[in-house]
C-alpha cells in the first residue's frame, strides 16, 4: 500500500485536495499559481476553521510561500477563488485582505527600521485626537502589547536598534493590535529563544480561542505537531496530505514532504584526528560588553561549532572575526598561520581567505532584488574579470550553475531575481556565494535558519565536503541538535562568554542544551555526568 492510502485510511486525504463543500472561516479553493515555467502553486484547496490553528508543511520550493502571498494578497491567483466566512472576494489585494480581518506576520521582518516599536505597531493605523496624533494613547496601549508578549522594551525604542528576534515580536505585537479574524504565521519562531517561543504559543492559543482561525508554517515539526489541530502538507505545489494533525505521525509527515525517507549522513569518525597547525587563532578577543575575551583555534579541515541561546552573542563573534566596521574588537588578537592579523574591512578578512555567511540574509548578506547570479559571483568578480576589468559573463554564468547544481537551488535560471526564491533557497544562493570563494576559514552563522528538513541534510553534507577538501568550517548556531550532529569540537557561549568546551568526541545535544542555558543547576548535572564537557565558571 502506498504512503497516500495508508493515510487516507488514517483520516487525512491524499490528492485531490478537500471538496468545495467544506466551508469555515477562511477558504481557499482550487488555487494555482505560476511564474512563468514554473508552477508554483498547483490546485491547492485549504480552509480555516474559527479557533482552529492550521499546520502547514513542506520543503523549500513547496509552494507555501506562495500560497502565503496569495492569501493575503500580495499575489493574484492564475485560478481559484478565496472565501471569508462563505463569502467569495473578488479584487483580491493586500488592503481587500486586511480590511477582511486576515493579518500576516511574515518570516522576514517588514517593519520600517528608522521609525520607533509604537510608530511600527499603529502605522497605518495612528489614534488620532482631533487633528492630532494621540501619542500618550498609542504609547499605553503598545505597552500593554508588549507587556503580554513579557517584552522589556520601550514603546519609544528605535526598530532598527533591536536585534532581530525582539523586531519579529514587535510584528506579532502590531498583528495582534489589529484585532486578526484569520492570522497568518510564516515561520514565527525561526529566531525566537526558547522562553520567547512559550511567550509566542501561548498568545497564538489565547487568539485562537476567541475564535481567529490561525494559519501556522513552520520547519520545526515538534511545533507544528505540538500545537496544530489539523495539517496540510505540500510536496512541489501540490497537495501532498490533508487532514488531522493526530492522523499522521512525523516521520510519515517528513516523508510525504519529501516524496521518500530522509537519508542521514554520519559524523567524520573519531578516528579521524586532525594533526596541523591551527589556521586561525583567537586569543581573548572581546567586544565590549557583549563578547568577553573569547580564545579558540581551528585547524584546516575541522568543524567547530560553538552553540548558545540567542542573545549569547554568536552573531556578534562571526561579524566581529570577519573584521564588519560596526563590530571592531575592542580587546585581545586574531591570528592567521601563526602571525597576528590586523584587518579593517571585510574585504582584508576576504583577502586572507576567509568568508561569512550572515544569519540575516535580506539586511546583510543578499541583495534580493539582484538575479542568483549577481548574488553569488559577487565576491567571486575578481576571477572572472581580465586585468583591464572586462567581466567574462559566460565563465561566470557557468560556474553560478554549477553552485546552484551543487547547492540543488531551485529556480528558473541563473537570471532569476533572488526575491522571487523561497526562503529556504535563498539561503541556499547565500552558501553558494562564499562556497565558490573557495574560503580557507568558513563562517556560518546560523546556516539553516529557515531551510526545511531535507535542506538542513543537504547542507550539513556539503559542509562535511568542504570541510574535507581541507576549509576550516565555524558554524555559529542555537540549534544544538545541528552541532551534535556534525562539529568535531563544540565551544558554548551565555551572554557573550565561553561557558563550555567540548573537546573530545561523542558529545550530545542535551550536554549542548544544559550548558547553554549556564544554570548553577545544568552545570552541576553535567559535571557529575561521565561526559566530554569542561565547564568553565
Amino acid at each position: 500500500m502506498n504512503l497516500s492510502a495508508k493515510m487516507d485510511g488514517r483520516g487525512g486525504i491524499g490528492l485531490p485536495p478537500q471538496t468545495k463543500t467544506h466551508s469555515g472561516m477562511l477558504r481557499a479553493h482550487n488555487i494555482s499559481k505560476s511564474f512563468g515555467a514554473t508552477q508554483a502553486l498547483d490546485d491547492v484547496s485549504i480552509t480555516l476553521e474559527p479557533g482552529e490553528i492550521h499546520g502547514l508543511i513542506g520543503e523549500n520550493g513547496a509552494g507555501k510561500s506562495t500560497l502565503v502571498k496569495t492569501l493575503c494578497g500580495v499575489y493574484r491567483p492564475d485560478s481559484g477563488e478565496i472565501e471569508i466566512s462563505g463569502s467569495p472576494i473578488t479584487g483580491w489585494s493586500p488592503e481587500v485582505a486586511i480590511a477582511s480581518g486576515l493579518i500576516t506576520v511574515h518570516q522576514d521582518v517588514n517593519l520600517i527600521e528608522s521609525m520607533t516599536v509604537v510608530e511600527n505597531i499603529f502605522l497605518n493605523a495612528e489614534i488620532m485626537r482631533g487633528p492630532l496624533l494621540d501619542q500618550k494613547a498609542m504609547e499605553a496601549e503598545a505597552r500593554t502589547l508588549l507587556d503580554k508578549l513579557h517584552l522589556e522594551i520601550s514603546p519609544k525604542a528605535v526598530l532598527g536598534s533591536l536585534p532581530t528576534d525582539l523586531r519579529k515580536m514587535v510584528q506579532l505585537a502590531r498583528a495582534m493590535r489589529q484585532k486578526p479574524r484569520v492570522l497568518l504565521l510564516d515561520e514565527p519562531t525561526s529566531s525566537l529563544t526558547a522562553d520567547e517561543v512559550d511567550v509566542l504559543i501561548t498568545q497564538v492559543k489565547g487568539i485562537a480561542a476567541t475564535g481567529v482561525s490561525v494559519l501556522y508554517i513552520s520547519h520545526y515539526l515538534n511545533e507544528v505537531f505540538n500545537y496544530t489541530q489539523r495539517l496540510t502538507v505540500l510536496r512541489d505545489g501540490k497537495t501532498a496530505w490533508q487532514g488531522s494533525t493526530d492522523n499522521i505521525t512525523m516521520s510519515e509527515a517528513i516523508r510525504t514532504m519529501i516524496g521518500g525517507t530522509l537519508r542521514t549522513s554520519m559524523k567524520r569518525s573519531a578516528e579521524n584526528q586532525i594533526t596541523s597547525a591551527p589556521v586561525l587563532e583567537l586569543r581573548n578577543l572581546s567586544l565590549g560588553h557583549r563578547l568577553n575575551e573569547i580564545s579558540f583555534d581551528i585547524k584546516p579541515g575541522e568543524i567547530l561549532g560553538i552553540g548558545g541561546l540567542i542573545g549569547a552573542g554568536l552573531g556578534d563573534l562571526a561579524r566581529t572575526i570577519f573584521a564588519d566596521p560596526d563590530y571592531r574588537a575592542t580587546g585581545g588578537e586574531i591570528v592567521m598561520d601563526e602571525k597576528i592579523v590586523q584587518w579593517d574591512s571585510p574585504a582584508d578578512a576576504m583577502n586572507a581567505g576567509v568568508g561569512l555567511v550572515t544569519n540575516d540574509r535580506h539586511r546583510t548578506g543578499a541583495i534580493v532584488d539582484f538575479s542568483i547570479s549577481d548574488n553569488i559571483g559577487l565576491p567571486s568578480l575578481d576571477r572572472f574579470s581580465s586585468r583591464f576589468g572586462v567581466l567574462n559573463s559566460e565563465a561566470l554564468k557557468t560556474e553560478v550553475e554549477s553552485q546552484m547544481k551543487l547547492l540543488s537551488v531551485k529556480a528558473s535560471g541563473p537570471l532569476a531575481a533572488l526575491s522571487t526564491l523561497s526562503g529556504g533557497n535563498q539561503q541556499k544562493v547565500m552558501l553558494a556565494k562564499w562556497f565558490m570563494t573557495n574560503p580557507r576559514v568558513l563562517i556560518l552563522d546560523e546556516p539553516t535558519i529557515g531551510v526545511d528538513i531535507g535542506a538542513k541534510q543537504s547542507i550539513k553534507d556539503l559542509i562535511l565536503k568542504k570541510a574535507a577538501e581541507g576549509c576550516a568550517v565555524i558554524i555559529l548556531t542555537s540549534e544544538m541538535e545541528e552541532l551534535a550532529d556534525i562539529a568535531d569540537r563544540a565551544l558554548v557561549l551565555f551572554r557573550g562568554r565561553i561557558v563550555a568546551r567540548l573537546d573530545k568526541p561523542g558529545f550530545s545535544q542535551e550536554e549542548l542544551t544544559a550548558a547553554a542555558n549556564a544554570s548553577f543547576e545544568a552545570i552541576s548535572s553535567t559535571q557529575t555526568s561521565d561526559t566530554s564537557v569542561e565547564m568553565i565558571l
